[in-house]
């Protein structure tokens, strides 16, 4: 995490075009549900904090969750605390697919989910 970090410092996406391109945005021409991403976190490291939203609406959302989910694995390794995990559940994880799936078909379909463009 901290390399990842590290490299979208010294390399912003917006400067350099060595970043792979979305396979699936190359084969079918259309928006996945995880395009935008590295562009919006590359501007919020940037100064931007708003990039992600722009960029990519539902990883914006996510990342309090990805937040607890990163302070939860830490807090486990480093102080042998387990604190109590929300997304074990099978209903949860298929009601994320669902809005995964429904975020990637909207996003093509309503301009302003779209992810800005370079």
């Amino acid at each position: 995490m901290i390399l990842g970090f590290a490299i979208l410092v010294l390399f912003p996406v917006a400067e350099f075009r060595f970043y792979a391109p979305c396979l699936w945005r190359s084969l079918t021409g259309t928006y996945c549900p995880g395009c935008g991403s590295l562009r919006g976190i590359s501007a919020m490291v940037h100064g931007d904090p708003l990039g992600l939203l722009r960029n990519n609406l539902f990883a914006f959302i996510s990342l309090p969750f990805l937040a607890y989910a990163y302070i939860s694995l830490a807090s486990r390794a480093v102080l042998s605390y387990r604190p109590p995990s929300f997304l074990a559940s099978r209903c949860v994880i298929l009601t994320l697919a669902g809005l995964i799936i429904v975020f990637g078909l909207l996003r093509n379909l309503v301009p302003v989910l779209a992810p800005r463009p370079l």
